[in-house]
């Protein structure tokens, strides 16, 4: 006699899932559970864990009662979960670059990305503009089709600061002196210097141990030039370019016309100070030079006012104060 009995299961599974068999047999019976890929079982409801495409097909069950005895039958489909391929190629980038997420194509995919900062996307390609060190992380690509999703593929991506640097020097020199240019900067940089204009004024250029530090002997001529610096890390993260204009001349044959007018000192010879005046009615910057260019100090007098500058500290020469326009000769001679 045949058992009332028909065999049943949880199809269509995606693949990866668990498949569950089963039957609405009523009593107790025997089972004898056979199918693709091998499968046989005598439980009455048997499961298929992590199951793959090679389930797909026909799984059938026969059924052994007190009375009766029947042989049943289920089709079953394994749909295939798609699993997502990132293919992002640029892992390590810095601040302020685009961040390109890629993946292999999966037709009829949708598609999730997740990432820091809650970032999410819906798209297989993305990009995150002016990234910065807060999008450093994980990020994770989701592809769902036919209601399958597959396992999660993820990619860390890393986001460098950029680095800060400084670059200092003179930008006036005399003829045949020596200039000094240095750079700040982090540990492990490595320095790119760049000449334009009448390079040709540099006579010898000495380059100190990592490129940190330039030495120019100059020409005995006047000029002007230009210098570029530019730095980058052990990441691959290029700082801000800094530009210096620089202009070698004879300081003894600046025009001086005029200076005395505006800005007075005494005594002169000065000593351990200088009383510098401004009769004008604008605020002046001065500075102090010497021979070479250098520029040793730096300050304000106010239109109308008088400032005193102790210079007990310099050694006895020539130096040059000079304002926006004007320069005249200091000597300082200490008794």
């Amino acid at each position: 006699i045949p058992c009332q009995a028909s065999a049943i299961s949880n199809g269509p599974v995606c693949s990866g899932g668990d498949l569950e068999l089963t039957t609405n047999y009523p009593a107790l019976a025997d089972y004898f559970w056979t199918g693709p890929n091998g499968f046989s079982s005598q439980q009455a409801n048997p499961t298929i864990s992590n199951i793959d495409e090679a389930g797909t097909g026909t799984y059938s069950v026969l059924i052994e009662g007190d009375n009766c005895v029947a042989e049943r039958e289920v089709e079953v489909e394994i749909i295939s979960s798609p699993q997502p391929n990132i293919t992002t190629v640029l892992d390590s980038l810095c601040s302020g670059e685009i961040i390109f997420l890629s993946a292999s194509e999966i037709p009829g995919a949708d598609w999730g990305w997740s990432g820091p900062e809650a970032f999410s996307a819906s798209t297989r390609n993305t990009q995150i503009n002016e990234a910065d060190i807060e999008n450093t992380g994980w990020y994770y690509l989701n592809a769902t089709r036919g209601g399958c999703t597959g396992t999660p593929d993820s990619i860390f991506i890393n986001v460098f600061e950029v680095p800060v640097i400084s670059f200092s020097g003179d930008t006036v020199y005399a003829p045949g002196s020596t200039g000094l240019f240095y750079i700040n900067g982090p540990e492990g940089m490595t320095y790119f210097w760049n000449f334009f204009g009448d390079a040709d004024l540099m006579d010898i250029q000495i380059y100190t141990e990592g490129s940190d530090s330039l030495v120019v002997f100059w020409q005995e001529r006047e000029g002007n030039m230009r210098i570029e610096v530019v730095g980058v890390d052990a990441n691959g993260c290029f700082s801000e370019e800094f530009s210096l204009p620089v202009h070698v001349v004879d300081m003894t044959s600046i025009n001086d016309i005029g200076f005395s007018d505006r800005i007075s000192f005494s005594p002169k010879p000065a000593d351990g100070f200088i009383r510098v005046r401004n009769s004008d009615a604008d605020l002046k910057a001065i500075q102090l030079l010497d021979l070479s260019g250098k520029v040793i100090l730096s300050f304000n007098v106010n239109g109308g006012q008088e400032e005193s500058i102790y210079i007990q500290d310099l050694p006895s020469g020539v130096y040059f104060l000079r304002t926006k326009m004007y320069v005249e000769k200091l000597i300082i001679i200490h008794k």
